[in-house]
């Protein structure tokens, strides 16, 4: 008499179906993800900038969704000079720029934004800002600040702080 024995999937199948599951998971999860980084705020290097307008690039990471109604704001840090008297600090205001743009999937823009001083008792050494902005996502107003943005009188180009 022979034994009939039910051939299921062996263990080697079901290891291969998990490690499957498990990629698409991460997959899936790093696709999520990169859907929520919010907008990326970078300096744009160019050599001789002018110390009182910021040059910046604004990029959106994601594969699928549009900031929309992107708002900008100038944030002056610090404006530091030297001058007949010696070294100066002074202050700035902020600048909104009510732009109202949308910055689509994977597409940057780039701009320039003044910083309002007046009356400098001299040329300007350093300034450090940032980049503030505020922009529209899932139907929900969020807001995203850049690392601090520096200008020197040595390089002459806007670049992130502390590179």
């Amino acid at each position: 008499m022979c034994k009939v024995r039910a051939m299921g999937p062996s263990k080697q199948y079901w290891k291969r179906y998990i490690f499957a599951a498990a990629v698409v998971i991460a997959i899936a999860a790093g696709a999520v993800h990169n859907e929520l980084l919010g907008p990326v705020i970078r300096a744009v290097p160019i050599r001789a900038d002018d110390p009182l307008t910021i040059r910046f690039a604004i990029f959106n990471p994601a594969f699928t969704v549009t900031l929309k109604n992107v708002d900008m704001s100038c944030v002056p840090l610090s404006l530091n000079g030297h001058g007949k008297n010696g070294a100066w600090t002074a202050r700035a205001q902020n600048f909104p720029l009510n732009m109202d743009i949308d910055i689509g999937p994977r597409m940057a823009f780039e701009y320039t934004c003044p910083i309002k001083a007046t009356d400098l008792p001299g040329p300007v050494d350093s300034v450090t800002a940032q980049i503030a902005i505020r922009y529209t996502r899932f139907g929900h107003r969020d807001r995203a600040v850049s690392g601090a943005l520096a200008w020197d009188s040595a390089s002459r180009v806007w670049t992130m702080a502390g590179r």
